[in-house]
């Protein structure tokens, strides 16, 4: 008898996609196979991706974004794949969303290698090994699938729903832009800005503000920091001529809420941070004005 051992060694590290079982057991192309694979790598932890038909290509090393477009219709007519066009400032995009489990009542092949053997005489669903019997069943959009004989025939299982496409079905499968549209102004709009905003006591140029604010809150752990020394701030200029008062951004990034609150007045006199914000302020009203030299 022999007494050599073997080790087992990992091999080399590397990201994975997740592909389920009845993708690979379905009656489709290998290459939509791959096609679904690239639309989940896409996904990251969601399950919609955005990749143009053209990066698809690019990845499969083939020249026409036709081949791309016969995959996603064998992908969407097993229902591995929602495929709809949305429409933004950037133009039409398809975004798709991508499942990991098969729809209910999926009778297109096997759902899995027990699905597999049963149908040929092995060993059935019910009979599989532990791993696979206990392993939960999710959609794309995370909702569980009942197992077993209730699952396959679809019973006690409610069909998951995805939004109507915005343009007709013949048009799904056309080529998109790679980046999703931009997000809408109060998908964007934090609150805590926004209270920020409200606070202080100069309204200019809120973009660059709230990219100051990101940057601030890098430093500062706790946002009502910001917003308390921006009140402070703001009763310190009163009656203030407002030019005179520093921009938000200038404000953030010269992390301006650790000075000491004063009285910017001072009994009618400025004091040298404020003579400082004054010249500075100034010198960008001129640039915009296109006015050369100091004052």
């Amino acid at each position: 008898m022999s007494t050599d051992t073997f080790e087992i060694v990992e091999g080399r590290p590397s990201g994975y996609t997740l592909t389920g079982d009845w993708i690979l057991l379905a009656p489709i192309s290998d290459r939509a196979t791959r096609v679904y694979g690239l639309l989940r790598m896409h996904c990251g932890t969601s399950s919609v991706a955005w990749p143009s038909q053209k990066t698809l290509a690019s990845m499969l090393r083939v020249k026409k974004v036709d081949t791309v477009q016969a995959a996603l219709k064998e992908l969407a007519a097993i229902g591995a794949v929602d495929v709809e066009v949305v429409t933004s400032d950037r133009g039409r995009h398809n975004r798709y969303v991508v499942h990991l489990a098969p729809p209910p009542g999926y009778d297109k092949g096997p759902r899995d290698r027990s699905d597999y053997y049963a149908a040929r005489g092995g060993v059935t669903r019910n009979q599989g090994s532990p791993e696979i019997r206990g392993h939960p069943e999710i959609r794309g959009d995370g909702s569980p699938l009942k197992t077993g004989s209730e699952g396959l025939q679809g019973e006690a299982v409610q069909p998951t729903t995805c939004p109507s496409p915005a343009a007709p079905a013949s048009d799904l499968f056309g080529d998109s832009s790679s980046k999703p549209p931009k997000a809408s102004t109060a998908q964007q709009a934090d609150p805590l800005f926004e209270e920020f905003w409200k606070a202080y006591p100069r309204k200019t140029d809120k973009k660059k503000a709230r990219a100051a604010w990101v940057r601030a809150l890098k430093v500062v752990s706790d946002p009502r920091e910001l917003i308390n020394a921006a009140a402070r701030f703001a009763r310190s200029r009163q009656g203030e001529d407002p030019r005179f008062t520093a921009h938000p951004t200038t404000w953030l990034n010269g992390e301006r809420w650790n000075d000491e609150p004063v009285d910017a007045r001072r009994n009618g006199q400025v004091t040298a941070r404020d003579a400082q914000d004054m010249r500075a302020q100034l010198a960008m009203e001129r640039a915009a004005r296109g006015v050369d030299g100091d004052f």
